[in-house]
């Protein structure tokens, strides 16, 4: 079945999302198999291979950028991929899959209320401080109350929140670079150097790491593959396509699926379960969310 010219942009879109919501599942199973500095070492060293690859590929098809493009570009990498990758992925070494996905659905209330801090808009940024208290605080009562299995670490609550801020800071900021440089050689050179920012810091500060002892299971290596190549190189892809055709407010809707997909996954495929207190979080989360669309 072929999709309409009009239906790409939104199935775009529901991939990455999809992916999104599945990468903290991914990522803590894979957890299971290796450790944190494999973890990050391998993902985003291939992460960084496939772009780089794709990049040669693209060079000849594309218009000359300027240093200063060059600079942009990696300033927003190294905040909304190694950032966000580096932060969200220690939180899971800490947190069930479905917490860190509620963390994360917090995105859209960061997404519109920095667009609107980025535009000056404040008239608009009053509108967006209610949610955003209202999804701040179903995050702190998810942080602060017990689980099944002890208490939810409240760091790893808090590095999934930097990871959610750091990834809306790169959405709300990224839209007139992707506009200018094109969403295909954005999301490859964004994707290459936060990549290659997180392997080679793991590399340098993990000298005895042991990657192909612990990448033995196919478990483990599959996984990881997915990770980089599925949930990054071509959720990114698809995003920033994406993101040059819908509106802001669109985005935030699609991202609405995430913090669902997280704690679904979570449940079925890892046997987590989901709290009252869970659910009591994620649903100041969900109606933040609500809240900041309806007055968009």
């Amino acid at each position: 079945m072929k999709l309409a010219p009009k239906n790409i942009p939104g199935a775009a879109l529901a991939f990455s999302v999809v992916m999104w919501g599945l990468t903290p599942v991914g990522t803590k199973y894979a957890l299971q198999y290796v450790s944190l500095s494999t973890l990050l070492f391998a993902r985003f060293t291939v992460t960084f291979v496939a772009s780089a690859i794709a990049l040669l590929f693209l060079q000849g098809r594309t218009g000359t950028l300027s240093l200063w493009d060059y600079a942009k570009i990696s300033l927003l990498s190294l905040i909304g991929v190694t950032g966000y990758q580096f932060f969200i992925t220690s939180a899971l070494d800490r947190l069930a899959a479905n917490v860190g996905g509620v963390v994360l659905g917090l995105e859209p209330v960061l997404i519109q209320t920095l667009t609107y801090i980025v535009a000056k808009d404040r008239q608009r940024l009053r509108l967006r401080l209610v949610p955003l208290a209202l999804g701040l605080a179903g995050v702190a009562f998810i942080s602060l109350t017990p689980s099944h299995s002890g208490s939810v670490n409240a760091l790893g609550v808090l590095l999934a929140f930097i990871a959610a801020l750091s990834w809306s800071i790169f959405v709300a900021a990224s839209h007139h670079t992707i506009e200018k440089v094109g969403y295909e050689r954005f999301s490859l050179l964004s994707t290459a150097v936060g990549s290659l920012a997180i392997a080679s810091v793991v590399g340098l500060t993990e000298p005895h790491l042991n990657v192909l002892i612990e990448l033995h299971t196919l478990q483990a290596a599959a996984t990881i593959l997915a990770l980089a190549l599925l949930a990054t190189v071509a959720a990114m892809m698809m995003w920033n396509y994406a993101a040059n055709k819908v509106s802001i407010q669109i985005q935030g809707v699609t991202l609405y699926a995430i913090p669902l997909i997280s704690a679904l996954g979570g449940a079925t495929l890892l046997g987590e379960r989901i709290s009252t207190h869970l659910i009591l979080g994620g649903a100041a989360v969900m109606l933040s969310i609500y809240l900041t669309l309806r007055s968009s």
